[in-house]
């Protein structure tokens, strides 16, 4: 078995149920007490937060290139990005880190594919629903992608930051 490293922490909450679906689908395949080698790298996700406020994208993807490097370095044959938005850095921490990595958008699309969808909603952080760097993926397989208007993206965006990624979960946010 081939050791996954993730880099997390953005948020830990999303880590959390990358960490434990890839483990439950790991034990599907395998059974018994079967569980995945993984190593995990957690950063600090106000770091990168502070650094998305200043615009400083470099230095956001320096602290993601860095837990990629220690990733390698502590073992890991390839790795994934715990949350839709670093995406945007994968090409640039994939390569830094010479770590292959498993992306979310293209692994996305062949699931679309599989199941015969040609549309799709796009809902996440403003960078998610507004930059190319995902849309492009969906795109590239023929896969049109919906994002809501202004007003309702920068509410799910909100969302995501003032309560998801901090564990509350309010009803009227659901509704």
């Amino acid at each position: 078995m081939k050791t996954l490293g993730l880099i997390g922490g953005t948020s830990w909450v999303s880590t959390l149920d990358y960490y434990k679906i890839i483990n439950q689908e790991v034990n599907k395949e395998l059974g018994g007490n079967s569980s995945g080698k993984m190593i995990l790298y957690s950063i600090n996700f106000n770091d990168l937060v502070e650094n998305q406020k200043k615009k400083d994208f470099g230095a956001i993807e320096n602290i993601l290139a860095d837990a990629g490097i220690s990733l390698r370095n502590a073992g890991a044959d390839k790795m994934m990005l715990c949350a839709n938005t670093i995406h945007r850095y994968a090409e640039a921490v994939s390569d830094r880190s010479g770590l292959d990595l498993i992306h979310i958008a293209h692994e996305t699309a062949e699931v679309i594919k599989s199941k015969k969808v040609k549309k799709v909603g796009l809902l996440g952080t403003l960078p998610t629903m507004t930059e190319s760097f995902y849309k492009d993926v969906l795109t590239s397989n023929d896969i049109e992608s919906l994002v809501p208007g202004e007003d309702d993206m920068k509410f799910i965006h909100r969302a995501i930051f003032k309560e998801l990624s901090l564990e509350i979960f309010k009803e009227e946010t659901k509704e």
